[in-house]
């Protein structure tokens, strides 16, 4: 089984990776620098799921309903 993911996803996925590697390269990491870098990564997913549940029209017609029902449907693996 393979993921299918387009073309402009990889190279958005690579460019992410490159710049966080040049990041940790080039700042040299204390415990502030470590703690901003680990709730950078944090706080979108934390807000994303915030809206979910705090948005009415997300919770029924948004992204977080289409893909359950995508995965589930029939041919689901």
């Amino acid at each position: 089984m393979y993921a299918s993911c387009g073309a402009f996803a990889v190279i958005r996925l690579c460019m992410y990776f490159t710049g966080y590697f040049t990041l940790c390269g080039t700042v040299r990491l204390g415990n502030r620098e470590l703690l901003c870098m680990g709730l950078s990564f944090v706080l979108p997913r934390s807000l994303w799921g915030f809206a979910i549940a705090i948005f009415p029209l997300a919770k029924n017609t948004g992204l977080a309903t289409a893909l359950p029902r995508r995965v589930s449907g029939p041919g689901a693996v």
